[in-house]
């Protein structure tokens, strides 16, 4: 084929199972009206409708015409970086308009560039012929050269904006061709939606009078504060005060006010995550809710329904999502076409933070900016709901006092804290004390403590839980505990930080927590007598042998200055307030320099690099366990199978399949694996990644805690 194509046609995709193949024109025509559709929320669509037009314009150079024809054919030719690649062509036109858009369009097939690599690649004139043999073909073919009249500023967000748009456009399109799209569910509009839930009544029943009243009350203020202005707002209530429900209320109200497009729920913890999930489905119907995270069920089913699911998954077309903090803060920082179809239908929606002291101190600075961009430049309203606040307006965080939806501290002391009774205590002393209780939890820093105060409880009614378990067992022995403590039966619980927060548990008499940085100690004992039904003590206990978790210890040291020296009200707002200046002055907020990063538009630095943005920073191993039911097995070895026989056959690997092990894994830290592998060889066989079956033991109890414990490993925690 002549390297200057004088044919009319030029092709953008091969033959679908119609038998009919897409052009060129046709194609980036299409992507174009979408890009431009989706930016148009946000007043950039002649900028969006430029870089769809010109994503694509590589296509039109004969080499990459005729590998076309040859894959279509069923052969697979060597790849050849000038002759194959067809974007770096296309950024290299872009790129005499704009960096903005010579970015987005570099970044469509593998992710954004560093700015600085993307410069010295397009000044090396490695790419001009390519570019210019393109043009030439687009101008034989009878197809306009895209041309950009304005430029786009370069500014991090609204690169990352424009390029949602063209990588969801272009995958709409694409996916068009070859599948049929399918008709999504019409979803109830949100003010249909916050009737909905205005109707759900609240359970009172097994509460006191003056939790129900706090509840009311904060339930009055949410929906009465929901019709104001646009911007950050603050719920700073005690734990159990129906934060869930009431900050869905304002969501909802204040998204059908101001005619904004969805409401986007996110948490730090899967456990959170399915509960609200559960409860906003419940409550709002499930074709109206969508739970994004890496165990949803749709992810790996193979109905109707589950495609339709992961079709609206992809860009979060639904009107609740209800999401973690890891899939939302690391999609903003990504760059990669996958993680940033959906940003675009991140504009002009209502983000409930929950929890937003779980988010590691050392990326507040990158969080909050994400945060910050998103309402001063794209209308979306942010609600941070918590009962251990942050305090916002440190130059840090938002630097600006937000709206505060309750007019008042609500302050309703339920517990009491003991802080002497167990200082310097035996891990025994604990179970000693906990096993004399009719229903109570301990929450250790680390998950061997934890399994050597459940080894010393009644056996009858003991309960472990740390990540220790597959997430699969993980949530039914939360469901078990759930169930004892509502029928008044013994139970005996020793646990992990995995149920500190946004766990629904009332132990109405006694909780104990190991000694931990003040939000911690606070939102763990939310978890007593969180009805106001009991007499609520809650224990922070101190083991003989010290903290053991490295990230407690400036966190520990100013609780130890404030409530052990200075003899502070743990509940009081000062001494909260207090808490976070001593800490944010120990720590940096933006350890990883993700700010400096962020300026110099170093998008590949940010998803890859050492000093990469990531909520879960240490890499870890994944073990993937036998258990579950026999529907739930029988799925994890189809997956099993599907995975080694791509693996076998050299094949493209199917993502269903690394999705469905999610709710069966057990992750460690390398240094633990290479101590298993030693220990038990015959029990590892590797799968695939980062990912290896265990076949060994695991308890119906204590999942692989016994196993790893047994290593004498302090190393995984």
């Amino acid at each position: 084929m002549n390297e200057r194509l004088t044919q009319v046609e030029l092709l953008a995709h091969s033959l679908n199972k119609a038998g009919k193949r897409q052009t060129l024109a046709e194609h980036l025509g299409n992507v174009a009206t979408l890009a431009e559709k989706f930016a148009a929320a946000f007043g950039e669509e002649a900028a969006a409708r430029f870089v769809a037009l010109v994503h694509d314009i590589g296509k039109a150079r004969g080499t990459w015409q005729e590998r076309l024809m040859q894959l279509e054919a069923g052969l697979k030719p060597a790849f050849d970086e000038i002759k194959s690649d067809h974007k770096m062509a296309a950024a290299a036109h872009a790129y005499t308009f704009s960096v903005t858009a010579a970015l987005a369009v570099a970044g469509h097939h593998g992710g954004i560039p560093d700015l600085s690599a993307l410069k010295e690649e397009l000044a090396s004139a490695k790419w001009n012929a390519s570019r210019d043999e393109a043009l030439h073909n687009l101008i034989a073919a009878g197809l306009e050269i895209p041309v950009l009249l304005q430029d786009i500023a370069e500014n991090y967000f609204r690169i990352l904006m424009l390029f949602s748009c063209l990588v969801d456009a272009d995958s709409i399109d694409t996916s068009s061709h070859f599948f049929s799209r399918l008709d999504v569910p019409q979803f109830d509009c949100l003010s249909t939606l916050y009737e909905k839930m205005l109707a759900a009544k609240p359970s009172c029943a097994s509460a006191s009078g003056e939790v129900v009243t706090m509840r009311q009350a904060i339930r009055d203020a949410c929906i009465n504060s929901a019709t104001k202005a646009r911007g950050f707002f603050s719920l700073h209530a005690p734990t159990g005060s129906g934060k869930t429900i009431s900050g869905a209320l304002f969501a909802l109200k204040h998204a059908a006010h101001h005619g904004m497009s969805r409401v986007i729920y996110v948490a730090p913890y899967r456990t959170i995550i399915d509960q609200t999930a559960s409860v906003y489905q419940s409550i709002l119907g499930e074709k109206n809710v969508l739970p994004h995270h890496s165990t949803s069920d749709f992810w790996t089913g193979s109905g109707q329904e589950d495609k339709v699911q992961r079709q609206i998954a992809e860009n979060w077309e639904g009107p609740v999502v209800v999401t973690t903090a890891e899939q939302f803060f690391e999609s903003l920082y990504s760059g990669r076409p996958g993680a940033s179809r959906k940003l675009h239908n991140l504009v002009n929606s209502v983000i409930v933070i929950d929890e937003p002291q779980a988010l590691p101190v050392s990326l507040l600075t990158p969080c909050f900016a994400a945060l910050k961009a998103l309402v001063g430049d794209y209308g979306c309203t942010v609600i941070l709901m918590t009962a251990t606040m942050l305090p916002l307006e440190h130059g840090g965080l938002l630097g600006q006092e937000v709206t505060s939806i309750l007019d008042s501290q609500v302050n309703l002391i339920r517990v009491e804290v003991n802080l002497d009774k167990f200082k310097g205590s035996l891990w025994s002393d604990i179970s000693a004390f906990m096993s004399q209780q009719r229903q109570v939890l301990s929450i250790s820093n680390t998950k061997a403590g934890a399994l050597r105060i459940y080894e010393s409880l009644p056996k009858e009614s003991r309960v472990y839980i740390s990540t220790w378990l597959c997430p699969t067992h993980r949530q039914k022995l939360i469901q078990r505990v759930r169930t004892a403590l509502n029928a008044g039966e013994s139970c005996h619980v020793s646990s992990t930080q995995v149920v500190e927060a946004g766990v629904d548990f009332d132990f109405p008499e006694v909780m104990f927590r190991e000694r931990a940085p003040l939000d911690s100690i606070l939102q763990a004992f939310g978890r007593c007598n969180r009805n106001g039904l009991g007499h609520g003590v809650g224990y922070v206990f101190a083991p003989v042998e010290g903290n053991l978790l490295p990230d407690y210890r400036i966190g520990i040291a100013c609780v130890n200055e404030l409530l052990y020296k200075q003899g502070r009200d743990a509940y009081d707002a000062q001494t909260l307030r207090d808490y976070y200046t001593m800490l944010y002055s120990q720590k940096n907020l933006d350890a990883h320099e993700i700010m400096q990063q962020v300026e110099a538009l170093a998008f590949q630095t940010l998803r890859d690099g050492e000093n990469c943005f990531r909520l879960i920073k240490t890499p870890q191993e994944h073990l993937v366990v036998n258990y579950g039911s026999d529907e739930e097995l029988g799925k994890l070895h189809d997956a099993v199978s599907a995975i080694e026989h791509a693996t076998k056959n050299d094949d493209v690997m199917p993502r269903w399949p690394i999705r469905r092990l999610q709710k069966h894994v057990v992750s460690v830290y390398p240094q633990t694996l290479a101590k298993l592998e030693e220990m038990y060889p015959l029990a590892i066989t590797h799968l695939l990644l980062n990912y290896h079956l265990w076949t060994g033991a695991y308890s119906e109890t204590t999942g692989l805690g016994n196993v790893i414990a047994s290593l004498s490993n302090d190393d995984d925690y």
